[in-house]
């Protein structure tokens, strides 16, 4: 394990034990209480006695490894011979812990201090100090002395210079970064809690059995009925899975008639899917960028309500067909009060602007064009990104963006 200070690692050894100087066990109190003053730990009974008693134990000089039964025989008082499987609180509220932690240090006012962090699988918490902004050096005048004393004086600062160049290198350990998609779901991958996937409903459509087995649509009222979920929706949702399981997250999904707000503070929500899905409307109705349509729902558009008498996102619809051979999207990702937990919601005027959005989420290669011009730390706060993307023959090409707005 490595605790990071001002830029610099300090190794500890494999027991976990570290000798902090007064200064910094004074930072790392305050910082707690600071966290632990916040309403994400302050309504808690359990939450708190865990939080501090990890990182008290951490700042002892000859700390070791925390065990589960260790924590609930001295915070939670369970029995010495107690059976951590049938009860799981030191795991559970661990989880929790880590989950708020998440949430304390996406919020913007937080993100510059002192972070306590404490990793999945781990009761050790880990210390990462603010890297302290470099002084410039100032000359001040003083007596004159021959030339050729000045060259200590020089080599001394070119030896400055390469050491705070070399501890800069250090401190932003370029072999180590993430890639932008890890940093994009990085709030998402931090929980423990299963993600919860949130589609729109089915659209119901009839169908009937060709002699060769087949199946074809019909208008025939005693024809069969079958639930059909998007096009754009069901790739997104594929993606989608696809990349949490090979991250090994859990998540969970159904459609919006099965999802409610209970379900939805289980843990971060996933939303697919734009005007069918009414959690999305919902949700980001209070955002920057939302969805909006004319009374005849013949237009239909993506609203900017920092200027909504604009309206260059917008598709027209004839009878089933949009008139132009472009669709738009809004991919946001936010932390909901509602909810207590992060959102991202994926959201087309159409299924193919859905489906440019769920390429967008899942693609390197594409998130490195948000990373490009975002803001310093921009994977820890809130934002809204739109795309528009060309429709060709159906399917959606390349999507790119067109407005972001951080906060």
């Amino acid at each position: 394990m490595l605790i990071e200070k001002y830029g610099e690692q300090t190794p500890v050894s494999a027991n976990g034990s570290r000798r902090h100087t007064d200064a910094e066990q004074s930072a790392i109190r305050q910082q707690m209480q600071r966290m632990l003053s916040h309403s994400l730990f302050r309504n808690s009974k359990r939450y708190p006695p865990l939080f501090r008693f990890v990182v008290e134990a951490a700042l002892q000089e000859n700390a070791g490894p925390l065990k589960e039964r260790q924590l609930g025989i001295q915070v939670f008082g369970r029995e010495p011979d107690y059976d951590t499987n049938l009860d799981p609180i030191v795991r559970y509220t661990a989880g929790e812990i880590r989950k708020r932690i998440a949430q304390y240090y996406h919020l913007p006012e937080h993100q510059d201090e002192l972070r306590i962090e404490l990793l999945s699988g781990s009761y050790v918490p880990e210390f990462h100090f603010p890297v302290a902004p470099s002084v410039p050096a100032v000359d001040t005048p003083g007596p004159a002395v021959p030339s050729v004393r000045r060259f200590p004086t020089l080599k001394t600062g070119i030896a400055v210079l390469a050491v705070t160049v070399v501890a800069g290198v250090f401190a932003l350990r370029p072999w180590q970064s993430r890639s932008a998609l890890d940093r994009f779901w990085s709030p998402v991958f931090t929980s423990n809690d299963s993600v919860s996937i949130c589609l729109a409903p089915p659209v119901l459509v009839s169908s009937f059995t060709t002699p060769g087995g087949a199946t074809a649509d019909s208008t025939d009222a005693s024809a069969r009925r079958v639930g059909v979920v998007g096009y754009g929706d069901a790739i997104t949702l594929a993606r989608l899975t696809g990349m949490l399981q090979a991250r090994g997250h859990a998540y969970r999904f159904s459609d919006q008639r099965y999802l409610d707000l209970a379900d939805m503070k289980q843990g971060p929500v996933v939303l697919i899917g734009g005007f069918n899905n009414a959690w999305t409307v919902r949700l980001t109705s209070h955002l920057r960028f939302t969805l909006a349509l004319d009374a005849a729902g013949v237009t239909q558009w993506i609203q900017d309500n920092q200027n909504p008498g604009r309206r260059a996102w917008a598709v027209h619809w004839t009878e089933a067909y949009p008139l132009r051979g472009e669709d738009y999207a809004v991919v946001s990702r936010f932390f909901d009060p509602n909810t207590g937990h992060l959102v991202v919601a994926i959201a087309g005027i159409t299924g193919i602007g859905t489906l440019a959005a769920g390429e967008f989420v899942t693609d390197n290669r594409l998130m490195d064009d948000l990373s490009a011009r975002a803001p310093l730390g921009w994977e820890r706060r809130n934002f809204q990104v739109v795309l528009s993307t060309k429709v060709i023959q159906g399917s959606d090409a390349v999507p790119r963006i067109v407005a972001t707005h951080f906060w």
